[in-house]
This record gives structure tokens, C-alpha cells and sequence, in this order.
């Protein structure tokens, strides 16, 4: 933030960024974003927002136990079936089946 307000040039800030934190640093268009939010005021720091993000909706624990449910509903429980019934994928499903040690 200090540098996006001495007037630092994003490109600098991109570069020192590189050359301390190497792979870890953020992509050059996140740090192009962050020092305009930064220089608009809308920015303090560089922490994740809360609420930021697509919230976890397919695997949370009121989901994992309608799947219980089903299971025990369902006579021979396939994974594409119980997908459908859910309303969420097939890879969430077997997620979280191989979470509850499920086969």
C-alpha cells in the first residue's frame, strides 16, 4: 500500500514482488487489481475479504447428511443417482462418500 501511494509504478511493485516471493507471489493481473483498489482507497491490505469467493455449498454438513439419508433410502445407492437427487455433482458426492470412508 505504501508503495502504490508513493507513486511506485505497478510494474515495480510487480517485479519486487517476483523477486521476494518468487512462484508465491500473485498473478500480475491480482497485483494490477490490488494496487488500483489500493490507490482508490477501496483496499487497506491484501487479506482475503470475507465472503469473498463461491461459498462452499455442495459438500457442508447439512448436505453430507442428506447423503446419509439417502443411502439408507436407497437400496443400491449409485453415485450418479444420488448426484441427481441432491442436485450436485458427481465428484461432490464421492468426495464426500471417501470423506465418511464410504465404498
Amino acid at each position: 500500500m505504501t508503495e502504490v501511494r508513493m507513486g511506485t509504478p505497478h510494474a515495480e511493485i510487480v517485479r519486487r514482488l517476483r523477486q521476494c516471493l518468487g512462484d508465491q507471489a500473485y498473478s500480475e493481473s491480482h497485483i494490477y487489481r490490488l494496487c488500483r483498489e489500493f490507490a482508490e482507497g477501496s483496499r487497506e491490505d491484501t487479506c482475503r475479504r470475507p465472503g469473498s469467493g463461491r461459498p462452499q455449498t455442495a459438500t457442508n454438513q447439512d448436505m453430507q447428511d442428506r447423503l446419509l439419508e439417502l443411502i439408507q433410502e436407497i437400496d443400491s445407492p449409485r453415485t450418479g443417482d444420488m448426484a441427481t437427487r441432491l442436485g450436485i455433482s458427481d465428484e461432490s458426492v464421492r468426495q464426500m462418500l471417501q470423506d465418511k470412508n464410504y465404498r
